[in-house]
């Protein structure tokens, strides 16, 4: 059975649509055996608790709002099944995304991390569900019963999603696999979570690097990493102000906890003048 963890920080849009989407899911997946939604903000989410499907096993419970480790570290803790899968609020899914992400549970305790692709030409959230241009408006009703469907909107891959299909799809191995693991959408066995203790909850309100550090934990530990790039997640891009100054500081500390100087090296990728080659210079400097 899977437990399906969402986060999100107050974003009540965002959410509904998220949300329907997921719901599709749980006809797709019988597997599936709650869904849990943190909220990271205030109590303003868990006013849609009233408003969700009485068919679907779920609930909305108020997170530790001490950032993205703490709260998928909290709603991991609120379920019982024997895999957890792991969302953010901002994310659509097809109506067979959880199947696909986890497949068979049985075949070995990897953590298994969906392809994430980027929405661009987003509207504003109080008109997602009207559209935009160059965005179709989203349905909540539609994604219920049909799951997210691509067809029609604008898409592209961010640099960080780039490297990690030239690791796993072109056998580039300047891409080290701890790239493959944003928390955006990835699924791991209770009992590996358990194991690693969650993600490290230093990283506190920061934006960045609290999931990179806990794949990076995974794979000295001996667990794969699994990239399944048929159970994409399609992103609501929105502009994050503080995401390059809060993304230095967090990548001191994923590098302070790994000890691998090859961490430093990811402000080459994805500072904002991040590209492949510089990161890959980066890397083939420190080998020489």
């Amino acid at each position: 059975m899977i437990d399906v963890v969402v986060i999100t920080s107050g974003d009540l849009a965002r959410l509904q649509v998220c949300f329907a989407a997921l719901v599709s899911n749980s006809v797709q997946s019988p597997e599936m055996q709650m869904i849990i939604v943190v909220d990271t903000h205030d109590d303003h989410c868990i006013r849609y608790a009233r408003h969700m499907p009485g068919a679907v096993r779920a609930r909305i419970v108020q997170g530790p709002m001490k950032g993205r480790s703490a709260a998928r570290n909290f709603g991991a803790s609120q379920g019982t099944a024997s895999w957890i899968a792991f969302l953010d609020g901002d994310m659509l899914v097809e109506r067979d995304w959880l199947i696909r992400l986890c497949g068979d549970p049985d075949v070995r305790p990897a953590l298994r991390r969906g392809k994430i692709v980027e929405l661009i030409a987003t509207p504003t959230v109080a008109t997602l569900c009207r559209g935009g241009r160059g965005f179709p408006a989203l349905d909540p009703g539609r994604l219920a019963r049909e799951g997210f469907d691509p067809s029609g909107y604008r898409t592209m891959r961010s640099l960080l999603e780039t490297a990690v299909e030239c690791r796993e799809l072109s056998g580039d191995e300047d891409m080290p696999a701890w790239l493959a693991s944003s928390g955006a959408n990835f699924a791991i066995p209770r009992a590996v979570w358990s194991q690693l203790g969650g993600q490290d909850e230093q990283f506190g309100r920061r934006w960045g690097c609290e999931d990179l550090e806990f794949s990076h934990r995974c794979l000295r530990a001996g667990v794969a990493i699994d990239y399944v790039r048929a159970a994409p997640a399609y992103h609501l891009s929105h502009p994050q102000p503080s995401r390059w100054s809060d993304h230095r500081a967090s990548l001191a500390l994923f590098a302070e906890l790994s000890g691998d100087p090859d961490v430093l090296l990811l402000e080459r990728l994805l500072g904002p003048n991040g590209s492949i080659a510089a990161y890959k210079a980066g890397r083939s400097g420190m080998i020489d």
